[in-house]
């Protein structure tokens, strides 16, 4: 019985696709949070959900944000 590399048949593909993903929020390159989202979500989107996102709302308080990096579905970068 001879098996090609690739032959696997997958009757549920919904079970390989990631559901959740956690994104870590950065303030000035250092980690200050993270949330969990499901699916993916935009660069505004994932801004809005870093900026209440626990622990990182005291480091943007009376601050001007200069600079937003946004890796999808990894991270969020603010620089203040």
């Amino acid at each position: 019985l001879k098996r090609k590399i690739g032959s696997r048949n997958f009757e549920d593909e919904a079970k390989m696709v990631k559901k959740d993903t956690t994104i870590m929020v950065q303030i000035n390159g250092k980690v200050r949070g993270s949330f969990i989202v499901s699916g993916e979500i935009s660069q505004d989107e994932a801004l809005k959900n870093a900026r209440i996102a626990d622990g990182v709302s005291k480091w943007l308080d009376g601050k001007d944000v200069r600079k937003v990096i946004y890796v999808k579905g990894k991270l969020v970068n603010i620089v203040v």
